[in-house]
């Protein structure tokens, strides 16, 4: 018990407080009454989730959540919709903020917050075919793929379904107690779903029923290797007559924190697997299809080859290299660029302020510098962001930025990189040199900007990369500052272009608050040429094009 304790107390600095929701339905006054009573009551979340169909038919009442009049209290991630009338509120981006602290998460993929936490999410409702207010078995597939192919795959920490999962009341002594004509909306592509995820927590909606289960296995005991329980959790509607529960909060530690011994101390109550039976009827089905028409009914590995194929007049073809890294690309609107000032091979580029070029990537100064040896890593063909970047770029920029924290190191500084994927259309990794005195105030300094700012910002633990929170053709601020410690700022609506800048000019760093604005510092080409040529040759001696790296 003493030793149950102490594990306990070590994993207090990761646990997360989250709250779940189940269908809005447009009730937005009601729910933020509510949620203000639960934060008075409790204290703050790390986030709220909704399961369920979250706008309602009141088309006023959306658009005052739409244009930020009606204001989420804390982070909102919704699922996609469930009824054709409310796809219009829906015209942005998976990942982009539909109003103030209002994120839709998209129709089916995994999310991975700041603190490691894993969400996987499926929006709409089972048919044949999917839409945009449906899932089919190819989605269910698609995901699970995606799911899987992650490295050290065990599970997620959270499964988020607008449908509930067929069959999940089996081997349980609690039934779901249903009102009047209300009737259990079930899928057993569902039920695959989460038999393949091994969710942690799994949350449903779209019905008027509360219902939580004792947590069940994940294996079969005495025959599959011990494995976490998982606990199942469906939420009424807001704002319900029988005033059956729609809010759920809880206390999580992300799996990636924790021992194995810890996850698999499964709680006296843990009932058997709830789906065997919906898992073999639904295999019975695929193979009388499969005997019907062979030749509609592809392998796995067909499958996703096929989609990748299907999907490309949506999805730039960059995000194929995002595979190479066990992701899935997601996709994004194909945008009209004209000319680009960072591809090489274009004549707009700022040629003679380039530095040096590698085979993937090259190094420049910037335009309207911070300093004069404010550097641009960048890649050489037309990359977005370094999410959608292939491994010979991002081998590229690693080798540029480790060449850099050489060079600064030998002047008694060090470095910061970032990364501002908002409002550009080619990557670029910023370089600004710090002296070494002034490192400790780097922190602090973007935090204070944050604050001014309004802006959100997280910082990473090391476990977590930078593209398993992400997301191609999705915006995001990303640094690195000089003691390991990285930035992430997701949410980017009415996010500073400067913001970087007006960190780093900070009294206590830089200290050229007039130099916030680049167009502020611009020297002419002569001025620009001459700076270039003098850094080319200090900067040769730790090249790594030129092997001559210590």
């Amino acid at each position: 018990l003493i030793e149950k304790r102490l594990q306990m107390s070590l994993l207090q600095p990761y646990q997360q407080r989250i709250l779940v929701c189940g269908d809005v339905d447009g009730n937005f006054v009601n729910l933020w009454v509510r949620m203000e009573q639960v934060l008075r009551k409790v204290g703050t979340f790390e986030m709220m989730l909704v399961c369920g169909e979250f706008f309602g038919a009141d088309l006023q009442e959306n658009r005052r959540v739409l244009n930020g009049e009606l204001r989420c209290t804390i982070p909102t991630y919704i699922l996609g919709p469930l009824k054709a009338d409310s796809v219009r509120n829906y015209r942005t981006e998976a990942g982009a903020e539909l109003g103030h602290n209002l994120i839709y998460l998209g129709k089916k993929g995994i999310f991975t917050s700041a603190s490691g936490l894993t969400i996987a999410y499926l929006s709409g409702t089972e048919a044949e075919y999917e839409d945009e207010t449906h899932f089919s078995a190819e989605t269910v597939d698609s995901l699970i793929g995606q799911a899987t192919a992650r490295a050290n795959f065990i599970g997620v920490d959270i499964l988020l379904t607008s449908q509930w999962p067929l069959g999940v009341e089996k081997n349980s002594s609690y039934i779901p107690d249903l009102f009047e004509d209300e009737e259990l909306n079930c899928s057993a592509l569902v039920s695959k779903l989460a038999a393949a995820l091994k969710p942690r927590y799994h949350f449903s909606a779209n019905t008027g029923c509360h219902y939580e289960r004792p947590p069940y296995r994940n294996h079969k005991m005495l025959q599959e290797q011990t494995c976490h329980a998982t606990r199942f959790v469906g939420l009424a509607r807001n704002g319900n007559p029988q005033k059956l529960k729609y809010l759920f909060a809880f206390n999580i530690v992300p799996m990636k924190h924790m021992v194995r011994s810890q996850l698999i101390d499964l709680p006296a109550n843990t009932t058997e697997f709830p789906y065997a039976e919906v898992l073999e009827e639904l295999e019975k089905k695929i193979n009388i299809r499969k005997r019907k028409a062979p030749h509609l009914m592809p392998t796995t590995k067909q499958f996703f080859f096929d989609m990748a194929q299907a999907e490309a007049s949506a999805v730039d073809n960059r995000n194929s290299n995002s595979k190479k890294r066990g992701r899935l690309a997601m996709p994004q609107k194909k945008v009209n660029i004209g000319p680009c000032w960072f591809c090489l091979s274009s004549e707009e580029v700022q040629k003679h302020l380039i530095i040096s070029i590698g085979d993937s990537a090259y190094l420049s100064l910037t335009k309207g510098g911070l300093c004069d040896d404010h550097f641009l890593i960048t890649p050489i063909g037309h990359i977005q962001s370094m999410v959608e970047a292939d491994d010979d770029v991002l081998e590229d920029i690693e080798k540029y930025k480790e060449s850099l924290r050489k060079f600064f190191a030998a002047q008694d500084r060090t470095v910061v990189f970032f990364e501002r994927n908002y409002r550009t259309q080619h990557l670029q990794v910023h370089a600004v040199p710090i002296a070494n005195s002034k490192s400790m105030f780097v922190r602090q300094c973007f935090i204070q900007a944050a604050a001014n700012h309004g802006v959100d910002m997280a910082e990473l633990s090391e476990d977590v990369a930078l593209i398993d929170i992400a997301s191609p053709g999705c915006p995001y601020f990303y640094a690195e500052l000089p003691y390991g410690q990285r930035l992430f700022v997701r949410r980017m609506k009415q996010f500073p272009v400067q913001f970087a800048r007006e960190a780093l000019t900070n009294k206590d760093l830089l200290n050229c608050p007039e130099r916030i604005d680049w167009r502020q510092c611009a020297l002419s080409v002569e001025e620009e040429t001459a700076l270039a040529l003098k850094f080319r040759s200090l900067f040769a001696p730790y090249d790594f094009n030129q092997n001559l790296l210590s």
